[in-house]
């Protein structure tokens, strides 16, 4: 499987004045994709490595990336948001890359299962990557949570 293309800012436009705060800008980075879920998780996180100079950090809306700058600031806040793109493309590649790799059966798996237990084993990681993304939690599908439940489930019952 070939890793998905990575997520490239298309154009800059200043949309106009930010409604609320009249010193501010509303500028829009369109993207040539709607960017995934864990894409957009590893945009927010680049800021902890490239901290946002200014007190309002860019948001992903679809296929946007809106900017609030001043006037004296878009030149600045364009680039430092360029490099939080690079830097989210470069994690999100990788995550991608880890996962595609972990989800490929070795060599070993193979001698071992016919075609038919791979591909109901393939389609069971998909559906828990499915879920898991859904809920956005990880670790939900632990096993201390389903004890958890089971005991929570017991709860109320009387022993006769």
């Amino acid at each position: 499987m070939s890793l998905p293309p990575p997520i490239k800012p298309l154009r800059v436009e200043v949309v106009g004045i930010h409604p609320r705060y009249a010193r501010l800008l509303i500028i829009e980075i369109e993207l040539d994709q709607v960017p995934p879920t864990r894409w957009v998780e590893c945009f927010d996180r680049a800021g902890k490595e490239l901290p946002w100079i200014e007190m309002h950090p860019p948001t992903v809306h679809g296929s946007k990336i809106i900017l609030n700058p001043t006037d004296a600031e878009i030149e600045q806040e364009v680039a430092h948001t360029e490099e939080r793109i690079l830097v989210a493309n470069q994690r999100w590649l990788a995550a991608v890359q880890a996962e595609t790799a972990l989800a490929a059966p070795t060599d070993q798996e193979s001698d071992l299962f016919s075609a038919e237990v791979r591909d109901r084993i393939a389609t069971a990681r998909a559906r828990t990557r499915t879920m898991s993304e859904a809920f956005s939690v990880q670790g939900f599908w632990r096993s201390d949570a389903w004890v958890t439940e089971d005991l929570l489930s017991t709860e109320g019952r009387t022993q006769n």
